[in-house]
């Protein structure tokens, strides 16, 4: 890559401090961006889509992290009543950046809801409480 670092763009969450939404992302993204010396460039989920779309361009890599869960309607199996942190406008931006990533061939990689998000943009399904699936599985 001809010296120059990788940039890598990194979704984030929303969230509240001090009473102000805010965006949130665990250091451990950027710290792991940062000694595999990358910049990281954080992509927060209330950017225009004309915004991301330009940004995208830009971006040597794209990491999805982990968060909430995937709104119910953006994936085949619903089979869990209750859902934790659905945050939608991650989900407006995230499954549509999956396939403008692969579109323009731009490497990409999803921890945890992230993995989810990739999953679901390439038209899998999902079992929202694995548990129900496979008792003896693991608790996440």
């Amino acid at each position: 890559m001809d010296g120059k670092k990788p940039v890598i763009g990194i979704t984030t969450s929303n969230g509240h401090s001090m009473g102000y939404p805010s965006v949130i992302l665990l250091q451990a993204y950027i710290d792991a961006i940062v000694v595999a010396e990358g910049i990281p460039i954080l992509i927060p989920s209330q950017i225009p889509e004309s915004s991301w779309m330009q940004l995208i361009n830009t971006l040597d890599g794209i990491l999805f992290t982990g968060g909430g869960d995937i709104a119910p309607q953006n994936k085949e199996d619903v089979d869990l009543l209750e859902y934790i942190d659905i945050d939608r406008s991650r989900d407006q931006i995230e499954i549509p950046m999956v396939l403008q990533a692969i579109q323009k061939n731009i490497p990409f990689f999803g921890i945890c809801r992230g993995f989810q998000v990739l999953n679901v943009a390439l038209g899998g399904s999902l079992h929202s409480d694995i548990s129900t699936h496979r008792p003896q599985s693991v608790k996440h």
